[in-house]
């Protein structure tokens, strides 16, 4: 059985502001572009059977797994609690993952914002080896992701920055 972590930031989406607070609007045309090539980038490397689909509660990251969801064949997207919570933080969830493999298998797909794929990357860092990476990037572009497996002790960073 294989253990894959896939770390997605979610599509790029209007937001604009109100009354001082940032507020999620659709996703753009270019977003949308972003979230078929994560969705081709999972099918293409793992298949879809074996996946499961988390995403953090913000309408953006939603919309971004709802996407990647149909293009992989309408696989149940649940909201993470992890990634909406201070109770059970992001980076506990991913250690546990990361370190009780015997508890799940197959593909995890979390759609998240900046913050937790920058985690992520910055948790394996140290026990993982790193693929493909090139320099690390000072911010992950809309679409990118990390993908831990957890099996191999290998990372890898996926810009999924050209055309679909």
């Amino acid at each position: 059985m294989r253990h894959i972590l896939c770390i997605a930031r979610h599509a790029k989406a209007d937001i604009e502001q109100v009354n001082g607070k940032l507020v999620d609007r659709e996703l753009t045309a270019e977003g949308e572009r972003q979230a078929h090539r994560i969705a081709n980038t999972v099918r293409r490397r793992y298949g879809t059977n074996d996946l499961c689909i988390d995403s953090s509660g913000e309408k953006r990251a939603m919309d971004t797994a709802r996407c990647v969801s149909h293009d992989l064949g309408d696989k149940p997207v649940f909201e993470a609690a992890y990634m909406n919570s201070s109770i059970t933080p992001f980076d506990a969830e991913l250690k546990q993952r990361l370190e009780s493999t015997d508890h799940w298998w197959g593909v995890f797909l979390l759609i998240a914002h900046f913050a937790f794929i920058d985690e992520a990357y910055m948790l394996v860092g140290n026990e993982y080896d790193f693929k493909r990476l090139g320099s690390i990037p000072r911010e992950f572009p809309y679409g990118s992701m990390v993908i831990i497996d957890v099996d191999a002790h290998t990372v890898e960073y996926v810009s999924n920055d050209r055309s679909p």
